[in-house]
């Protein structure tokens, strides 16, 4: 597989595609061999019938739909491997500019997460909770007893390092700082599902579920771009 950048602006980029007859023959190949069960010819069982005279009675070209659809992820992932400096947000445009038993040409155009500068982080403070559970009862007259929470999968302490202004923002947010926060070797963690469970518990709320789950050490649970570097979740 072949590809070239075209085009790259700070928000796009127009990516080409070509594999050669060799590459183009394999894949047409694995999707005759994935679809031929779905088949039925006189003279042969059901999954016997051979790819050539399939692609007599059908047309030449019957299983290149099959085989475009499951190279395109492959190579385009094998690319994003590559271009570690591309963050598309979302599944490019795809087109198709050649198809033929010589090889296949194709394009696609990526929309890209801009570059920006981030600015350090000072002067604030992140009550989400707190703020969350004080909204609730202002708009709804519940009870923050009466309230139930569930904490979903996050990053676990243990690998959730941050930066000292970072460490020092959140260390401000909760009175009982027991277990939550860690200094080691210079490094500076704290426990992002356990903060948001005591500004809540210290809001009044009781009723909490904090899922195990970390999206960091487990990410063959959860779709990771950094990972993966693939535009799309499983």
């Amino acid at each position: 597989m072949k590809y070239q950048l075209k085009d790259k602006t700070e928000n796009s980029v127009r990516v080409e595609f070509s594999l050669n007859a060799k590459e183009w023959e394999a894949e047409v190949e694995a999707a005759y061999q994935k679809t031929k069960n779905n088949y039925k010819k006189e003279g042969f069982r059901q999954g016997k019938v051979p790819r050539k005279v399939l692609e007599n009675t059908y047309g030449k070209y019957v299983f290149y739909e099959d085989a475009f659809n499951d190279a395109f992820p492959k190579y385009y992932t094998e690319m994003l491997k590559k271009e570690t400096e591309l963050y598309p947000v979302d599944y490019p445009e795809i087109g198709i500019d050649k198809m033929d038993e010589k090889g296949v040409e194709f394009h696609a155009i990526l929309n890209l997460l801009p570059n920006f500068e981030v600015k350090k982080y000072t002067g604030y403070t992140i009550e989400k909770a707190k703020v969350s559970v004080k909204k609730m009862i202002e708009e709804t007259g519940c009870r923050a007893e009466d309230i139930k929470a569930v904490i979903g999968p996050s990053i676990c302490y243990q690998c959730y390092e941050v930066g000292k202004e970072v460490f020092e923002e959140l260390f401000k947010t909760v009175k009982n700082k027991d277990g939550l926060f860690k200094k080691e070797n210079g490094k500076y963690f704290v426990d992002l599902k356990g903060i948001n469970k005591r500004q809540l518990e210290e809001s009044g709320v009781m009723m909490i579920d904090v899922c195990p789950y970390c999206t960091n050490c487990g990410e063959k649970m959860f779709y990771s771009y950094r990972y993966e570097k693939t535009g799309y979740r499983h």
